[in-house]
Order: structure tokens, then sequence, then C-alpha cells
């Protein structure tokens, strides 16, 4: 689980390097630095990006990796967390055990935005295949995407 949990984090940080342009705490604006301090106190290995015109907080918190999006005028945009299956919604849990049995889940990223439910993104594996599943959090499968399988057992 670690070693996936990496690999989703080198893929995530290598993605957003392509579009986003680092920066050091001093190049952000105060009062995005005052959101993040107030919706989350207690971050650690905090680390800047600018994308867009936003700004891009990644941090742990907890035992949690966020990813933290807020506007130049410090209005928050979303959140990501990663997480663990026991993070599920009950009605993406249930969907999942009736629909997707026979595979592991690998990897689970919570998506949360202003005024609407948290969404989940899973990665899903399965013998020879791999597959993301984007879910609302009231279990309606949004999309199922196939995704290169890497059997991690032959490394």
């Amino acid at each position: 689980m670690k070693k996936q949990l990496f690999t989703l984090l080198c893929v995530a940080f290598l993605g957003s390097m392509a579009l986003a342009q680092t920066l050091q705490p001093s190049q952000v604006p105060s009062n995005v630095k005052k959101s993040l301090m107030t919706k989350y106190p207690k971050t650690v290995d905090l680390q800047w990006e600018k994308i867009g015109s936003n700004y891009q907080a990644q941090f742990l918190n907890g035992e949690n990796w966020y990813a933290v999006v807020f506007t130049s005028a410090g209005e928050w945009v979303s959140t990501e967390r990663y997480g663990e299956e026991k993070d599920l919604s009950t009605a993406v849990a249930q969907h999942i055990q009736a629909n997707f049995s026979d595979g592991y889940i690998s990897s689970v990223l919570i998506i949360e935005k202003p005024k609407t439910a948290k969404n989940y993104k899973i990665q899903i594996d399965f013998d020879n295949d791999s597959y993301e599943l984007i879910y609302t959090h009231d279990g309606k499968l949004q999309s199922k995407t196939k995704t290169e399988y890497t059997d991690e057992s032959e490394d």
C-alpha cells in the first residue's frame, strides 16, 4: 500500500510540475496562507505551487496527504486527500462490493469542493487489469477508465 501511495504521489507531483510553478512561501499572498492555516492548522511538509491564477498547497495533515487549491483572494476551491477503503461512503463501498468484488482497491482519493458532496477517485486492480473509478458520495459511478496495469509483485 505504501509503495502504491508513493507511486501515486510521484505521478501526481510530476503531472503537476508540467503545469505548475513551485513557489517559496514568501511568494504566496498572505490571505491565501491565512485561509490554509484556518482550514488546516496542523500542516506539515508544506509546499506551494501556482496553477494558473490559483495557489495549491500540498502537505501532510495527520496521516494524510492533501492538495488544496485557493484563489488569489484566499477562497477555497478544492481539496484532494489520499484516503483508504474505510474512508469511502457506505453507498460507494456497497456499489464496489456489488460490482467489483473480485478487484483490489489500491488507492482512494477523496475530492471535496464548496457546496458539493465528496467525490471519490478509486484505483481498483484485478488479476490483469486496472481501472480508475470516479464516484459521487451517494454511490453513483460517474466514470470507469482502464489504466495501465503493473504487477508490483514482480518488483
